[in-house]
C-alpha cells in the first residue's frame, strides 16, 4: 500500500479522524488525475470487465463514484 502514499488517495488513507477534510477534498477535486499504464488500462477496459462480471456472476453493479470509509480508511 505504500505506492499510493504519493497520490491524494494516500493522503485520504493516512488522514487522522480529527483532521478537517476541506483542504483534502479541494485538492482531490482540482488537481490533475493520476496517469499511469494501469489507470489508463482501467479507463479503457472498465465497462468491458464490468459487463463480464455481471454476466458470469449474475451481479447488479451500479456506478457510484468514490466512497471513503471511516470504518475501513
Amino acid at each position: 500500500m505504500g505506492r499510493n502514499a504519493k497520490t491524494p488517495f494516500g493522503e485520504v488513507r493516512k488522514r487522522k479522524p480529527t483532521t478537517r477534510c476541506a483542504n483534502l477534498v479541494h485538492k482531490l477535486l482540482t488537481q490533475p488525475f493520476i496517469r499511469s499504464n494501469a489507470v489508463e488500462w482501467g479507463k479503457v477496459n472498465e465497462s468491458t470487465v464490468k459487463n463480464i462480471l455481471i454476466k458470469q456472476h449474475k451481479l447488479n453493479i451500479e456506478s457510484s463514484g468514490l466512497f471513503i470509509s471511516g470504518e475501513y480508511p
